[in-house]
This record gives C-alpha cells, sequence and structure tokens, in this order.
C-alpha cells in the first residue's frame, strides 16, 4: 500500500514519514525520493521506542 500512496504516512522531521500497520503491532519509517519509497526502519510499538531514531 506505501508503493501505491506514499503520502499516506504521517510527515515527520527530515523528510520521513510513519505508517502503523493494521492488525501487527509495528510502524514503518521511511522516506521517499526521486528513485522511489526507501524504508529505515520497522519498529515494534511496544518494545524500544527510541529504536531507530539516529536514522535518516
Amino acid at each position: 500500500m506505501l508503493s501505491d500512496f506514499p503520502t499516506i504516512g504521517t510527515p515527520l522531521a527530515d523528510g520521513r514519514r510513519s505508517f502503523g500497520l493494521t492488525g501487527f503491532p509495528y510502524t514503518v519509517f521511511y522516506r521517499t525520493d526521486e528513485r522511489g519509497l526507501r524504508v529505515l526502519v520497522v519498529r515494534h510499538q511496544s518494545r524500544h521506542p527510541d529504536f531507530g531514531e539516529g536514522r535518516r
């Protein structure tokens, strides 16, 4: 769904976006550019709340 609708995620700083998965306790953090969609990190919503924060 993200590849078809890349702007569906919530905008964050530095052009990143987040998208919570329905039915699964994960959030996908990603970025889009002229080459397409790049997944930065997939984070469990109940564990390690700062996991992946340093990735740009």
